[in-house]
């Protein structure tokens, strides 16, 4: 029957549109996901290249900040080991010192010992010549008048040996408190340089350290920041490869899908009643075209005119004369 050929032909002809504009949607689509794929595959290279050069750079920055903190460790070793080094060193060549002035002041001491050991055993010895004397003399009473007798002559050189002793022992103390005084200002002088060297020292132990906390602050920014790197580049490494993924399920559907339409017998066949149909129409409208041309030839040989518009200038004259031989008729009858 016409009408249900007709019906079939039309619904034949729906599939087959909406197939082909499907087709060409699902290619469109898959172009553009590879074109997607390309530039997210660029954007990756670019992002691992950009990455690695700032995990070089911060690897770079970490050795160096290392190498630093080495650094400034051994130079503060080295000025503890020089500080304690010049510390023994002094504390040394003052020990000297005193021990010579101690063995200098012991020297004197024993030779003022000696001097009154001699000075004792000089005034024994004296006693001892009187007793004999008195006793050679025979009496108690010559014996004390020649110990009287004596005792203004001995009196006089002990009176001078003391006072000479005296003077000399008031010297010789003098002498030692001024050395112990001299001693006693170099002391404290050493002791108040010792005292501002050990100032700087602690002042330069403790820029040391806070430079060497800054450097650590520093390293642990720089390994904060290469780790939140590292996270951000892994994110987006498997967000990336997740829509791989999706383009390539995409991509492994669609070419299922168009693998189908070239296997599947029945869309062959309409495709191939399509193409034929298809072919059928350009033949009819290459004829229709043909009896057009045809009969605007005749059109064109039969007013005498070139174009279109000179053939529709000449078939309105002839409308109007024949209207006019129609209204003369008509007025004539």
């Amino acid at each position: 029957m016409p009408g249900v050929e007709n019906q079939k032909r039309q619904q034949t002809q729906h599939v087959l549109y909406g197939d082909e504009y499907v087709s060409s949607e699902l290619l469109s689509e898959y172009q553009t996901l590879q074109r997607q794929l390309k530039i997210l595959e660029s954007d990756r290279r670019l992002h691992s290249l950009e990455a690695a050069e700032v995990a070089r750079q911060q690897r770079a920055d970490l050795r160096r900040l290392e190498e630093e903190n080495g650094e400034l460790r051994r130079n503060l070793a080295a000025a503890r080991s020089r500080s304690a080094k010049r510390e023994r060193q002094a504390e040394t060549s003052r020990l000297r010192e005193l021990v010579g002035e101690l063995e200098a002041l012991e020297a004197e001491v024993r030779s003022v010992r000696e001097a009154h050991m001699q000075l004792d055993a000089k005034i024994r010895e004296a006693r001892k010549r009187v007793r004999q004397t008195r006793v050679a003399r025979g009496g108690t009473g010559a014996a004390a008048g020649a110990e009287r007798s004596l005792q203004p002559l001995r009196q006089i050189p002990n009176y001078g040996v003391g006072e000479r002793e005296n003077a000399r022992v008031a010297r010789s103390s003098a002498r030692d408190r001024q050395k112990f005084l001299s001693v006693r200002e170099r002391l404290q002088a050493e002791l108040q340089r010792i005292q501002r060297r050990r100032a700087g020292l602690t002042e330069s132990a403790t820029e040391a350290y806070r430079d060497s906390e800054d450097s650590r602050r520093r390293v642990r920014e720089l390994q904060e920041r290469e780790n939140a790197t590292a996270a951000e580049h892994a994110l987006r490494v498997k967000l990336l490869y997740r829509e791989i993924d999706l383009h390539d399920h995409i991509g492994s559907f669609m070419r299922a899908k168009l693998q189908h339409r070239e296997t599947d017998p029945e869309l062959r066949h309409l495709r191939e009643e399509l193409q034929r149909r298809q072919a059928d129409e350009r033949r009819s409208r290459e004829a229709d075209d043909e009896s057009l041309r045809r009969s605007f030839d005749l059109m064109r040989r039969h007013y005498g005119a070139a174009d279109l518009d000179g053939m529709v200038r000449c078939f309105l004259h002839a409308e109007d004369e024949n209207f006019s031989l129609f209204r003369f008729c008509t007025t004539a009858q």
